[in-house]
């Protein structure tokens, strides 16, 4: 199941907000209760809706999505398979800063939670 989030990442030396879905994955099972074949385990997803470049001073955001996707486009129609494969990653990368991110800020939460210093 996935939901809507948004995550504030670094992305090499950029501030960055990022909305998309965000699905946390599960544990796989060997087996089920009734001794059946368990089930594979699912990493965690995070699929970009926008990208927003934050200015940390002002904090003011600029919607940088068009900019990523006609990059990738430029990239595919006029430059070699290397330069394509290195334009074709920028969401895939931006997308595991936000899984990581996700990931920190949940674990932060459950000690928070876990101390009573949460609610």
């Amino acid at each position: 199941m996935s939901n809507k989030q948004s995550v504030r990442v670094e992305f090499e030396g950029v501030d960055l907000r990022v909305e998309g879905f965000y699905s946390p994955g599960r544990a796989g099972t060997m087996y089920t209760r009734s001794g059946d074949p368990g089930n594979p385990p699912e990493d965690p997803e995070f699929e970009c809706d926008k990208v927003f470049v934050v200015d940390k001073e002002t904090k003011n955001e600029v919607c940088i999505t068009e900019l990523l996707e006609n990059a990738n486009f430029t990239w595919k129609t006029f430059h070699d398979e290397k330069q394509i494969m290195h334009a074709e990653t920028y969401f895939e990368r931006i997308e595991s800063a936000c899984i990581l991110a996700i990931m920190d800020r949940d674990y932060e939460h459950k000690q928070l939670k876990l101390s009573g210093e949460f609610s």
